[in-house]
């Protein structure tokens, strides 16, 4: 049976999840924590809370971009080490060429294996953020 942990620290945002996923009255466990998933992350890992069938979906915060990116990169290496059958999608924003060049790096740095970049926007946009990336991992 499929599972879902889920994690958002506003409380806004938590209570329109909760209700939101209570209506959809599907038949799989779903949890959702008013948590820092980092920090839950880091302090559960051990625990078997994930199936042989596994997907984490990391849509972090991004200010400060430098404290957000180091905690992304810590999870990541985390999951790899002690979760190694499942796939991990993070989010990332494009604003500047050279933090993007920086994460390339950082992720090599890792040792993590080989993983897929992938970043798509919009030629003409008057929104903040134009581009986005994801990183996959197996």
């Amino acid at each position: 049976q499929d599972s879902s942990i889920l994690f958002e620290l506003s409380d806004e945002v938590h209570a329109d999840l909760t209700e939101n996923l209570a209506k959809l009255e599907c038949n799989s466990s779903q949890n959702v924590f008013r948590e820092n998933s980092y920090w839950w992350l880091v302090h559960n890992l051990q625990l078997r809370i994930f199936s042989q069938r596994s997907i984490v979906l990391m849509d972090p915060p991004y200010q400060p971009y430098d404290q957000y990116m180091a905690w992304n990169l810590y999870a990541l290496q985390r999951l790899y080490a002690q979760v190694p059958h499942a796939c991990v999608a993070m989010w990332y924003p494009c604003t500047d060429v050279d933090d993007t060049h920086s994460l390339y790096l950082r992720l090599q740095a890792l040792h993590i294996g080989r993983v897929l970049i992938v970043e798509f926007g919009f030629d003409k946009s008057s929104a903040w953020l134009q581009k986005s990336g994801m990183v996959l991992l197996r």
